[in-house]
């Protein structure tokens, strides 16, 4: 940016803040963190990723090479991941 588009900035003048404004914007903070204790968000995203994890085991656990193979034989399908035979 170049200064011609500040310039009026610089004739904005301050004025002094309310007194009360501080607390007003304290006690809305402390309101907000009262709705959701930290503790509580850590709770839920540690059940969270150890329900991730079981979701991810099983699942490949599931997938097992042979029933894969087996399905594919039936098929007809060669089940190798090897695109040219020697």
């Amino acid at each position: 940016m170049n200064n011609d588009t500040l310039e009026p900035l610089n004739k904005i003048k301050r004025i002094p803040a309310p007194g009360y404004l501080l607390t007003r914007i304290e006690g809305a903070l402390e309101e907000v963190q009262l709705l959701i204790p930290k503790r509580l968000i850590f709770v839920y995203a540690a059940i969270f990723f150890v329900f991730l994890s079981l979701q991810i085991g099983v699942f490949s656990n599931s997938q097992n090479n042979t029933d894969i193979e087996s399905y594919a034989n039936s098929l007809g399908i060669n089940s190798s991941i090897t695109l040219y035979h020697d």
